[in-house]
């Protein structure tokens, strides 16, 4: 899950919520399996969008899949944003996904599969090559 916090001033709150909607649209053809805007109750002007991706990979592919099109409309939208710097990106993994990943990892350095995760020594104890 992926968690953007924009800060936008009171007089552009409805072009900031336009730009969102069409940047919705390009999250979710881009492999966004759900997406969703909110504003912060007690504080007025501070948004939160979160998107869900399948995996982290799913992510960076989703990043990759962007047009010049799509790009403009990231842009519109993060131009919109009056904190300091950049809308701040927080990155969420699923513990299961982690698992995953350590479970294939450790399957592939005993089975050899993967050069980069055998040892050094006849041991099987060591550091990776």
């Amino acid at each position: 899950m992926i968690v953007v916090n924009y800060l936008v001033d009171a007089g552009t709150n409805e072009a900031f919520i336009e730009a969102m909607e069409e940047l919705r649209v390009v999250r979710r053809r881009s492999g966004a399996t759900r997406w969703s805007l909110f504003e912060d109750a007690s504080r007025p002007g501070h948004f939160v969008e979160s998107f869900v991706v399948p995996s982290w990979g799913g992510y960076i592919r989703q990043r990759a899949r962007y047009t010049a099109a799509d790009l403009r409309m990231l842009e519109a939208a993060t131009a919109l944003h009056s904190g300091p710097g950049e809308p701040e990106v927080t990155w969420f993994i699923h513990p299961e996904s982690v698992l995953a990943y350590r479970r294939l990892a450790r399957w592939r350095r005993l089975r050899g599969v993967d050069p980069a995760l055998t040892t050094d020594d006849s041991t099987g104890a060591g550091r990776p090559r």
